[in-house]
């Protein structure tokens, strides 16, 4: 007993010392925009980004002891917030669910640069600081909406920006009291760069600053001498990570770079996006004015602030900025102008007398009233907030989306078989809830995907995706498929992976659908755009492949064609032909009767087969005028089946039901007997296969399922193990 009262007496000093060096005066001063922020984060409790859940999904696999891995043995660097994915993931060992536990660090860090805010502003004033000014300081922070939002979606963005203004108060309180250990800021600092990859850069404001402060080369050195604790934390605590990173992934840089970074046009995309950012925000580009004239030179932290500010605006402009509502990768310059504009005022308004101290004290609230207005929580939505209320999600960045991908994600989690491969385009929430092996067909968290030529979110690969034969296939619609049948038109990697042959051949929709709203100003530009559809489809085996398919793959006509005519030339086509565009073609070479121009006549005939399954299939595109060109078959030299394009060079599957023609001699004919325009034919691959009888479940009998309609049972998740009863 006497050992336990004496550790206990001597850990008490310790938490007196720690309570008697908070600053209750700034906490005091924080309240209002603390409950201010905390009514905002509270209405909008609902919403979470799509993109959040994966990184919810790393940090329940590095949890539960599976590493950093999308999939099971699958090491692949599809995050790019590290720091934010480790937090997670150690609220879950104490048994806080992912989403959880990312709300929690959200609302933390809010909580934290509220009061980052009042201490830089007070710190530009130790002496005789404005206390209203102080408590006002955060308000145009706290009623700014995308702030709000983007610390509602759980993602790292408010804690990249919490760790710049934590960087910055250390930074200033280092230089201003000679303290002897300078390292807190250098961790800060370290903490930015393992939060986004880009933090790494905004070390360069406080390096210059110290540069600046010093001209002859012996200071320089007396101030490296001096920093020396600071530049070994920050950068060996940089090259520990990025080694340990790079021998665990095996790649340079992460996979998101090449998904997201790389391509063409990024310089004119990011400037696009920055000035879209500045004229539709315009109260942002005032804030940072306001600063620079208040501040002016005289001011450390408003230097230093607007130093960081200027640096993201040129890292968002070098990386093509962001397709993301409510400017997602420019949010953190709104905390960093607001808190050099709490610095600037104390600067001006302390030192005067009541009158001016008024005047600034107006402007500010003047000021928060211009951002409430113009991109604050609309004033309708404030009584709702105040009553304790929360805000449907419909005008989040997805809408129902993260709600209805949770439902279809936890279906998919009771299919059979255990362990099933998924391929899904918005690969959040479906993969974290059915926690199965996935195909991210976007290629975030796919090293294959993610290097394909292409630009940001225009990289796909249907071939890969389904040469690896997912289990089940999750494709998006925004026509209702009341009848079974996938509309075109949502994502272009998914409408050329369901217009793939092979995908027509194995897959077929399961008989249900979920339906997702979405309310946005895009769909006043798009009015189909207000709700969506997610499909699902299981691979099915009724398909047997009879004999080698009659290709051009030899490069040569040889002995199965015969050719006349001038229009198909003397050897198959290698792709497209003068300005001509094909996609689709299989393999290497085709059938392509547009060797220069549309005005050439010719035919492929092929050497006579028998005819030994129910179906024949092939790949047709060019003209959609029977009379000008297209694909036959002869039997008993008489025509029984014709087929042509659609007056485009995009390869689609054709099916031919020969079932009647069993057994029987046939030929088949490419011709091209019209002139322009669309008066040439593309064709390849015939295969004949024996289709088992199957009538799809799917066909007229699909069950709608919308957000909220499945049981309780259904859609509870806790640790590992899932309650889920089988449809």
């Amino acid at each position: 007993m006497s050992l336990t009262f004496g550790k206990c007496q001597s850990v008490r000093p310790f938490f007196q010392k720690l309570l008697s060096r908070l600053p209750w005066r700034e906490l005091l001063v924080s309240v209002p925009g603390l409950v201010v922020f905390g009514l905002a984060l509270h209405y909008y409790w609902n919403f979470v980004s799509d993109d959040a859940y994966i990184s919810f999904r790393y940090a329940e696999h590095l949890a539960t002891g599976r590493g950093l891995e999308w999939n099971p043995d699958y090491r692949v660097e599809g995050y790019t917030n590290f720091l934010w994915v480790a937090l997670i993931a150690a609220l879950r060992v104490f048994g806080i669910p992912c989403p959880d536990g990312a709300r929690a660090l959200a609302w933390l860090v809010a909580g934290a640069t509220v009061v980052l805010i009042v201490l830089l502003g007070r710190r530009e004033q130790p002496d005789k600081p404005s206390w209203i000014l102080l408590a006002l300081a955060p308000l145009p922070l706290a009623l700014t909406f995308p702030y709000q939002y983007w610390t509602a979606m759980r993602l790292e963005t408010p804690m990249f920006a919490m760790l710049m203004l934590l960087g910055t108060y250390l930074f200033v309180r280092e230089e201003e009291e000679a303290k002897r250990w300078q390292w807190p800021s250098a961790a800060a600092y370290l903490a930015l760069a393992l939060t986004r990859p880009e933090g790494a850069a905004f070390i360069a404001v406080p390096g210059l600053y110290l540069l600046t402060r010093v001209r002859p080369m012996t200071l320089l050195s007396g101030v490296l001498r001096q920093r020396r604790s600071w530049l070994a934390v920050y950068f060996g605590g940089l090259g520990v990570y990025h080694l340990w990173r790079i021998i665990y992934f095996g790649d340079l840089f992460p996979n998101t770079y090449y998904a997201k970074v790389s391509g063409e046009g990024l310089l004119t995309q990011g400037a696009d996006y920055t000035f879209r950012f500045i004229t539709e925000r315009p109260f942002q580009l005032v804030l940072a004015i306001a600063v620079l004239l208040l501040a002016g030179a005289a001011s450390r932290i408003g230097l230093l602030l607007l130093g960081k500010v200027a640096l993201l605006v040129a890292v968002v402009i070098i990386e093509g900025g962001d397709w993301m509502r409510e400017w997602r990768l420019l949010m953190p310059a709104t905390p960093l102008m607001v808190a050099g504009l709490a610095a600037a005022t104390q600067r001006f308004a302390a030192p005067q007398a009541l009158p001016a101290r008024l005047s600034t004290v107006a402007g500010v609230l003047l000021l928060c009233v211009g951002i409430q207005n113009s991109m604050g929580t609309p004033r309708r939505e404030w009584p709702r907030a105040l009553m304790g209320q929360r805000r449907g999600v419909l005008i989040n960045l997805e809408g129902e989306l993260t709600t209805v991908s949770k439902q279809v994600g936890l279906w998919l989690r009771a299919q059979p078989p255990r362990g099933a491969l998924i391929a899904v385009n918005h690969a959040g929430a479906v993969p974290f809830y059915s926690d199965l092996p996935a195909i991210d067909m976007a290629g975030l968290s796919d090293k294959h995907i993610a290097r394909v030529p292409g630009k940001r979110h225009h990289k796909w690969d249907p071939d890969y995706v389904l040469k690896r034969k997912p289990e089940f296939i999750v494709l998006n619609t925004r026509v209702a498929p009341i009848s079974g049948t996938y509309t075109p038109g949502y994502w272009k990697g998914e409408t050329l992976l369901a217009e793939h042959p092979s995908f027509q051949r194995n897959y077929e929709a399961v008989p249900r659908y979920w339906t997702w709203r979405h309310q946005d100003l895009a769909h006043r530009r798009n009015r189909g755009f207000g709700a969506s559809y997610i499909m699902v489809f299981r691979r099915v085996d009724r398909y047997r492949k009879i004999g080698s398919c009659l290709g051009f793959e030899s490069g040569k006509y040889g002995d199965y064609w015969s050719v006349s005519g001038e229009a198909f030339g003397k050897a198959p086509s290698t792709g497209p032909q003068g300005h001509q565009r094909v996609l689709g073609f299989a393999g290497k070479y085709l059938a392509n009767s547009y060797p220069a121009n549309d005005a050439a006549k010719g035919m492929l005939v092929s050497t006579p087969f028998k005819i030994k399954g129910n179906r024949l299939e092939f790949l047709v595109a060019g003209a959609s005028d029977p009379s000008k060109a297209g694909v036959r078959l002869k039997v008993d030299g008489r025509i029984v089946l014709q087929a042509n394009g659609r007056n485009d060079g995009r390869m689609r599957l054709n099916v031919w039901e020969v079932s009647a023609f069993k057994g029987q001699t046939a030929v088949l004919e490419i011709y091209d007997d019209g002139p322009g325009p669309w008066g040439h034919v593309l064709a390849d691959e015939f295969c004949q296969f024996e289709v088992r009888a199957h009538a799809s479940k799917a066909a007229g009998q699909m069950l709608e399922v919308k957000p909220g309609l499945l049981k309780k049972e259904e859609t509870t998740i806790r640790l590992n193990t899932i309650k889920a009863k089988k449809p």
